[in-house]
C-alpha cells in the first residue's frame, strides 16, 4: 500500500471498480435445500434487500471452471473469534458487518404487503412458531400462549407467512417485541429498531442463550435496547436429540407471569381449547417413546416436586404406559 493511502480509500475504489464490473456472484447450497439447486425465496429477498441484482445470483450445481475468481474473506460467523479476526482484515468485523446490513433497502412496497389488524397504541408483538410443523421445533402447549398474548393486546406475528421486507417493517415499528427463540431473531439486524424497544427472548432450550449472545452482538452498538431473556425451560430433547428440533416442555405460566406482571395473565377459554388441541396433536404425532418421556418430564418438573415420592410414581407410569402400548399393537395386529 503506497504511502498516505488510506485503507479506506483502497476499498471504496475496490468496491467502487466490483459493483462497476457487475459481476455474477456464486454460492453453494446445502444438499437438503432443494438438492442444492435454487436459492430459497427468503434468501433471495434478503439478498436484493442488500443490493445483489437477482441476475447475478448463480449456484454451483456441477463443477465449474473459472477465469477469474474473487474469494472475499469471511467477516462474520458463529464460530469466528472476532479479536483474532479484526487484526487479520485491519478493521472491526462488527461494525463492518452492522454497516452492511444497515444499508437493507425494502424492495416491496408496503402497500403490496399483507398487514394483519394490529391493537390500538403503540405496536406490541408477539412471534410466535405456532405455525411451523412441531418437529421444526416448538414448546409443548404454545398455542396456549397465543392465546393469552392475543388477549393481553399483543399482536401474534407468523414470520413464515410473510416476506423479509413485510418482517423488517412489523420489527422496525415495534415498540415492544417478544420471541420464543429461532431464526426469527435474525431479522433483528436488518430493521431500524425504534429507540429503547424492548426485546425478549423466550427460551425454548438453554442453547438459545448462546443464540441471544450472536444476535446481540450484531444489533447497533449506539442503539439504547432492553433486552431480556426468560428461561423457564423444564426439559428439552423430549421428541429429537437435536434441541433445536425438539418440541420441548417450558412452564407457560411462568413465562406468561413473567410477560404481563403486574396484570393478571388472563386466561381465556379459547386458550384452554388452543393447549386441548395442542396435546391431542401431540399424542397423534409422536411415537411411544417420545410421549412417554413428555409425561416423565411433566411429572418430574411440574406435577410432583418431591424427590422421595417421584420415583415409585414414574415406575408405575412407565409400566402403565408400555402396558398400554403392547395393548394398541396386539389391537392393531
Amino acid at each position: 500500500m503506497g504511502k498516505g493511502i488510506s485503507r479506506h480509500r483502497v476499498s471504496q475504489e475496490i468496491c467502487s471498480y466490483l459493483q462497476a464490473q457487475a459481476l455474477d456472484v456464486y454460492f453453494f447450497m446445502p444438499p437438503w435445500l432443494d438438492h442444492g439447486k435454487e436459492l430459497l425465496p427468503y434468501m433471495l429477498q434478503i439478498l436484493e434487500g442488500l443490493g445483489l441484482d437477482r441476475q447475478r445470483i448463480r449456484v454451483i450445481v456441477e463443477p465449474v471452471i473459472f477465469s477469474t475468481l474473487l474469494v472475499p474473506a469471511q467477516v462474520w460467523g458463529f464460530d469466528l473469534q472476532p479479536g483474532p479476526l479484526d487484526q487479520e482484515i485491519g478493521c472491526d468485523s462488527r461494525a463492518l458487518m452492522r454497516s452492511m446490513l444497515a444499508g437493507f433497502q425494502r424492495v416491496q412496497p408496503a402497500a403490496t404487503a399483507p398487514r394483519p389488524t394490529e391493537p390500538a397504541g403503540a405496536l406490541k408483538v408477539y412471534v410466535t412458531r405456532t405455525a411451523l410443523d412441531p418437529r421444526m421445533g416448538r414448546p409443548i402447549g404454545d398455542s396456549w400462549l397465543d392465546e393469552v398474548m392475543q388477549a393481553a393486546g399483543y399482536l401474534v406475528f407468523s414470520p413464515e407467512q410473510h416476506s423479509i421486507d413485510h418482517q423488517v417493517r412489523m420489527f422496525s415499528e415495534a415498540s415492544d417485541l417478544i420471541f420464543i427463540d429461532g431464526s426469527a431473531l435474525y431479522i433483528l439486524w436488518l430493521a431500524k429498531l425504534r429507540p429503547r424497544v424492548r426485546i425478549t427472548m423466550i427460551l425454548r432450550r438453554r442453547q438459545g442463550l448462546w443464540l441471544a449472545a450472536k444476535v446481540k452482538q450484531l444489533l447497533p452498538a449506539s442503539q439504547p435496547i432492553c433486552w431480556r431473556t426468560i428461561d423457564a425451560v423444564l426439559a428439552e430433547r423430549l421428541t429429537s436429540e437435536h434441541d433445536w428440533l425438539s418440541q420441548n416442555l417450558l412452564d407457560l405460566g411462568l413465562i406468561a407471569r413473567q410477560l404481563l406482571a403486574p396484570r393478571p395473565v388472563p386466561v381465556s377459554f379459547a386458550a384452554g381449547q388452543a393447549l386441548v388441541r395442542d396435546l391431542q396433536g401431540l399424542t397423534h404425532q409422536l411415537e411411544p417413546e417420545a410421549i412417554t418421556r413428555v409425561l416423565e418430564a411433566l411429572f418430574r418438573k411440574a406435577l410432583v416436586p418431591d424427590q422421595d415420592h417421584r420415583g415409585p410414581i414414574l415406575r408405575r407410569l412407565r409400566q402403565r404406559i408400555q402396558r398400554m402400548l403392547r395393548s394398541r399393537q396386539q389391537d392393531a395386529a
